[in-house]
């Protein structure tokens, strides 16, 4: 094709290649000092080797444009999973193969969760599970980070396919856990970088078994609620009263809300906390734009959205500060191709580093800092030239069609939380370190805070939501 230099990147041992290079946590890191070490002449393309398999890390704006948008139609593919297999998730769109099927069933994902009439739909699900969510919180604290994950899941359950869930331990809840924390897992490098076919995995059975429970399960649930004349409004039923989509496409589609859903969601909500203990600051600031605009007499609303910028700006800072995938989900390149000079070969490994994109100081400046500011302009929230949800989402064609759910969701937990609230370190001398779990969707490490309701009014407001 004109050329066969590869790109720069790491020197490696025989055979193993990189293998040992790629830390198993927080990998961001040391792909963003790759790109600064290697990329400089390469447009911040970096080579990698791993057993024999090419992988290239993007680390620009440019590149990913480049490459994702303006060849999307070699660089849309995924490469293939291992542990995906071993669980059954073929059904699992964002890992399946670039082709009609997929494009057939985002299609019909994308007509309820990327489309604004419906996505409007799906506001009373957020603002009830907001008032269940603030109500534990004024009833048990310290138990934030459970609370999160109910709210989550009842937000999504009840978009989805009309389910009440009531409760943290509710079998739903603990299958979307367990099936996410084993596609953190699958979508780990370690994991697809060296197939894992031939190791013994533990727990590769009951991951099996929730992948097929999150498949079916919530659907026959709220389908039978359906055929009864009980389904309230919802994803699922939506279709299935419209009857011209397959119901297996219905069932695979919504699973997917479900489980990605989810996941992306809590730890969204995670970072969201762990910058409002560390940044008081912020939280004051939110404070006053919250009472000033809305009061102290209800709660915001996303009718008040428009007026209140610094809620918006914190909910893409929260997705900046630390995206729900860091390393992107990897794509496949189908063909040879010569990108800056550099000889990329057919079947690379080809990543967008989200992470290192978010945290590039030309775009955004002391990037270590949640500095919501930076998406304020003359007073006004303006993210149109460094939107961070341009790269958290993903890539191309493979952008996720359900991200303006995800930030209404982070939207209204900030302003909701944040008017009635206040929330501290534990121990002021001892703050908690911005750290992280394993894997591809990695977490938020436990960490402890206080709350308290800023007033005996707030607290009221909170009782009396609940139960109007």
């Amino acid at each position: 094709m004109g050329s066969n230099k590869l790109p720069p990147g790491p020197p490696g041992l025989p055979i193993l290649g990189n293998l040992f290079d790629i830390p198993p946590v927080e990998p961001w890191h040391v792909f963003y000092k790759w790109a600064r070490q290697y990329g400089v002449n390469s447009g911040e393309v970096v080579y990698l080797q791993v057993l024999g398999r090419p992988v290239v890390l993007l680390n620009s704006v440019q590149a990913c444009n480049d490459l994702f948008e303006g060849r999307h139609a070699i660089y849309s593919d995924r490469p293939h999973f291992p542990l995906m297999d071993l669980m059954g998730s073929g059904w699992d769109i964002p890992m399946m193969t670039y082709g009609q099927k997929w494009r057939t069933l985002r299609r019909i994902f994308s007509t309820k969760y990327s489309v604004a009439s419906s996505l409007v739909s799906f506001y009373d699900e957020h603002r009830r599970s907001s008032v269940v969510f603030l109500q534990h919180v004024l009833n048990s604290p310290n138990e934030w980070a459970n609370h999160i994950r109910l709210r989550q899941g009842q937000t999504i359950m009840g978009a989805t396919y009309g389910i009440p869930i009531e409760s943290r331990q509710d079998p739903l809840i603990r299958t979307a856990d367990e099936y996410m924390g084993a596609v953190s897992l699958a979508l780990s490098p370690a994991m697809w970088l060296v197939n894992p076919l031939w190791m013994t995995i533990p727990g590769v059975r009951q991951w099996r078994r929730s992948a097929e429970e999150l498949r079916t399960k919530p659907f026959m649930m709220a389908k039978e609620a359906f055929n009864k004349g009980i389904g309230r409004p919802s994803y699922v039923t939506s279709f299935l009263q419209e009857g011209h989509v397959d119901e297996q496409a219905i069932c695979d589609t919504a699973a997917v809300a479900y489980g990605a859903g989810y996941e992306t969601s809590v730890i969204s909500a995670d970072v969201f906390f762990l910058a409002m203990v560390l940044y008081p600051d912020v939280r004051n600031r939110a404070q006053e734009e919250l009472d000033r605009v809305v009061g102290n007499d209800r709660l915001p609303d996303f009718t008040d959205r428009d007026r209140l910028p610094y809620i918006s700006a914190i909910m893409k800072e929260v997705l900046r500060w630390h995206p729900p995938a860091p390393t992107g989900v990897p794509h496949l390149l189908q063909e040879d191709d010569v990108y800056n000079g550099f000889y990329l070969p057919k079947g690379t490994v080809v990543m967008g580093n989200v992470w290192g994109l978010l945290h590039n100081p030309e775009m955004y400046p002391e990037p270590e800092r949640f500095m919501p500011e930076r998406f304020i302009r003359d007073g006004a929230f303006d993210c149109s030239a460094n939107d961070p949800s341009r790269f958290t989402f993903g890539f191309g064609r493979r952008v996720c069609p359900g991200r303006v759910f995800s930030e209404d969701s982070i939207w209204l937990l900030a302003a909701r939380f944040l008017s009635v609230f206040d929330i501290s370190p534990a121990d002021p001398k001892a703050l908690p370190e911005v750290s992280f779990t394993g894997g591809a969707a990695p977490r938020v490490k436990p960490f402890e805070c206080i709350i308290r309701p800023r007033s005996t009014a707030a607290a009221e407001l909170v009782e009396v939501s609940a139960r109007a």
